[in-house]
């Protein structure tokens, strides 16, 4: 069967195959009807052109065993396995909802759902390191995430026991290069560090949209693992306390020993540094379904073992031991608030309607809507005397890459998802904004103002502050500021509003109707919403020398 074919609709063994769920490096998962057993199941079939190839067959009988071996509930059942007409199949639990990546391409998250996601995550690896297995493929694709936000790990077809002999150079790549630790290009063996690392990485794309080391080509980005320091996520978004740094960077410290001893205890220092004193950090409602898992973070747990001194990141998960190390140039944060982002929707994952069922290998991805860094690569020093393998001279380090991806190029292009492949940025992960009527031309452009609008001050109701005000661009003309007018006006709202406004046209005496998005999802039973934007009214009364914006629930903003 050609690699393009689905199955679906016809029969499989016992199993009646219902809609093709996605393609893999590996093979195909079906949502399918266990006739026997009268149950709809998620089931996972090697791809005919990889059945008589015994490396793929041993990655393929792994990930049964390997996740049935793992009992955590967050990691999916497997119901059964084996062999029908010469075809290897694994029979799970179908879960309905959307993978993390997916999810990620409208935008970061907020800092607490992050958190509280990357936790549960902690946790099923946690409880395959107890069994003796290594994922190797922590990664937002193998991510999935149900409407009330309960996450399951998927996919550990490339799991690996402790102590096995590794596969071939194959075997070594099916990883995302975005999210593959250091070690890993040495070929040394793979442990739970490896994917205590990886999961730093998805840490910092939740809560940045960006993956750590940017878009670019598989050699780039293994370039960047050996020899960049961590970015720090607070520069990229001003809403993520700046202890989060200080987790990223010992999450995805060079050495291995130098990382947090177990997942959970990355999640736990995540947790803590939203708790540790910020100015403007934002405290977003927590999400449903969660449980008390936020609340256990904060239960002491076992002792990490401490950053060695010679670490390229000489700190710990909340505060500097040592020297900070050298950091890339980083996007500089706006003067005043939060980067309002997309509010975060329930949508399709994209290849079909309604919530995806899982479990399923992503179809295809574009990748983050992220241009890579513009800086040149800044380099790690090294300051001790127990460099690993691949703490290597750059040179040195960048003839190995180009010769490991020479040897498997072809690997990487039956990537799962195709997100070792650079992509030219389409679409932008920032705000976006419809308008709705536009002004009149023949409008009149008022003056700048000679008085003031009766702005309010204080934190709004997510605790952030922007007494200051918003200003578009480093214009000084009418219509360039914006402050809040009530209480009830978020900050986020109130930038969005002013960005809005000038999407619209330059700024003028007639009415308008804007779509905005807030620091929530419009609600339709008590607001005027357009999708989950806001509808905002923007007018100017003959009596003021500035705009007046109104929407949402008692939401104003002015403009002048």
């Amino acid at each position: 069967m050609s690699a393009g074919t689905s199955r679906a609709g016809s029969r499989f063994g016992k199993y009646e195959l219902v809609a093709l769920l996605g393609r893999g490096g590996m093979g195909e998962v079906y949502e399918a009807r266990d006739t026997e057993k009268d149950r709809t199941v998620a089931l996972k079939i090697l791809s005919e052109q990889y059945t008589q190839d015994a490396e793929f067959r041993q990655r393929f009988t792994r990930e049964a065993h390997a996740a049935a071996k793992v009992e955590d509930p967050h990691v999916i059942p497997i119901h059964d396995w084996g062999e029908i007409d010469g075809n290897l199949y694994i029979d799970m639990r179908l879960v309905k909802g959307d993978d993390l990546h997916a999810i990620l391409t409208r935008g970061p998250m907020a800092p607490e759902r992050s958190v509280n996601v990357i936790g549960q995550v902690a946790g099923a690896l946690d409880a395959a390191h107890a069994a003796g297995l290594i994922h190797r493929d922590v990664k937002p694709a193998n991510i999935v995430l149900t409407a009330d936000d309960f996450a399951y790990l998927l996919d550990f077809g490339i799991a690996e026991g402790a102590g096995e002999s590794h596969l071939t150079q194959t075997g070594m790549t099916v990883g995302s290069f975005a999210y593959i630790a250091p070690e890993r290009l040495s070929g040394e063996e793979a442990t739970a560090a490896v994917d205590i690392y990886a999961l730093a990485c998805v840490l910092h794309e939740t809560l940045t949209g960006a993956r750590p080391f940017g878009d670019g080509t598989a050699q780039q980005q293994l370039t960047a693992h050996l020899t960049k320091p961590p970015p720090r996520p607070s520069l990229v978004n001003p809403a993520v306390p700046a202890a989060m740094d200080a987790v990223i960077a010992r999450g995805m410290a060079k050495e291995p020993g130098d990382r947090y001893s177990t997942a959970a205890g990355l999640a736990r220092a995540a947790a803590d540094a939203l708790r540790a004193p910020v100015e403007e950090a934002p405290s977003p409602t927590r999400q449903a379904g969660t449980g008390d898992w936020f609340n256990a973070l904060h239960t002491p747990g076992p002792d990490d073992p401490p950053v060695s001194s010679g670490a390229p990141v000489g700190y710990g998960p909340t505060h500097s031991t040592g020297p900070r190390p050298q950091q890339p140039p980083q996007p500089t944060p706006p003067p005043s608030g939060p980067v309002p982002y997309p509010p975060q929707q329930s949508g399709p994952s994209g290849y079909q309607t309604g919530p995806t069922p899982y479990y399923a290998p992503p179809m295809s991805s574009a990748g983050p809507a992220y241009p890579p860094p513009a800086a040149p690569p800044v380099m790690a020093q090294p300051t001790g005397g127990n460099n690993k393998p691949w703490l290597i001279p750059v040179l040195i380090a960048v003839a190995v890459i180009a010769v490991v991806l020479g040897g498997i190029g072809i690997v990487v292009g039956m990537s799962d998802n195709g997100s070792d492949t650079a992509t030219a940025p389409t679409t932008s992960r920032g705000r976006s904004t419809e308008t709705g009527s536009y002004a009149s031309p023949t409008s009149s452009v008022p003056t700048r103002p000679a008085a003031l609008p009766p702005g309010v001050h204080g934190a709004d109701s997510l605790g952030n502050s922007c007494d200051a005000g918003f200003s578009h661009g480093s214009s000084t003309e009418f219509g360039s500021r914006a402050v809040r007018g009530t209480d009830g006006t978020s900050c986020t709202f109130a930038r969005n509003i002013l960005d809005a406004y000038w999407a619209a046209g330059t700024p003028d005496s007639g009415r308008r109707t804007l779509s905005v998005p807030g620091a929530v999802l419009c609600k339709p039973a008590s607001q005027r919403c357009n999708g989950s934007n806001f509808v905002v009214e923007c007018f100017k009364l003959s009596t003021d020398d500035w705009i007046t914006c109104e929407g949402g629930t008692l939401a104003r903003v002015y403009i002048y």
